[in-house]
């Protein structure tokens, strides 16, 4: 097996703007057997609501909800029109975020039937204001919100 297992589509508003169909032609051309489609999915209302990064960023983030519908579309039509070449399987990339779980484990049972894997991401920590924020959105949100030192520490390795 030769797998691709994280792509996103035009709907994730941070990327590139290709049709999915360049992807998997590619994929193909390499000798991909798998290939897993997973946007970003809708980020809870609730959590939007409260949002404390940049309003470009939230937008950016994932799709919207209003987009679902769309995704759902496009990932059909390509299975359709790929599918005896390569599997392809359906899915969403999902950010964990502290203090939304219910909202993120209704959005999953809602398309439990729909969904074949998903990518659990971490781009949105608790800040030093209390606020959850985006981490990777710009070196100066990162600094504006996150004082804190989030480095990776190795206690165990030594310096000789």
């Amino acid at each position: 097996m030769k797998k691709d297992g994280h792509t996103h589509t035009r709907l994730s508003h941070h990327g590139s703007q290709e049709p999915l169909d360049l992807y998997l032609e590619r994929a193909i051309e390499l000798g991909f057997t798998d290939y897993v489609v997973t946007e970003h999915a809708p980020l809870p209302e609730s959590f939007l609501a409260t949002y404390a990064g940049p309003r470009s960023q939230d937008d950016d983030s994932a799709m919207l909800a209003s987009e679902l519908v769309a995704y759902k579309e496009e990932v059909a039509r390509v299975k359709e029109k790929y599918g005896e070449k390569i599997r392809i399987h359906q899915g969403f990339e999902v950010d964990y975020l502290p203090g939304y779980e219910a909202e993120t484990q209704a959005f999953l049972q809602e398309n439990a039937d729909w969904i074949d894997e998903i990518v659990l991401s971490v781009h949105f920590l608790e800040n030093d204001y209390g606020l959850i924020g985006p981490i990777d959105y710009d070196p100066d949100q990162l600094k504006r919100f996150f004082q804190r030192d989030y480095r990776i520490r190795r206690p165990y390795l030594t310096s000789t």
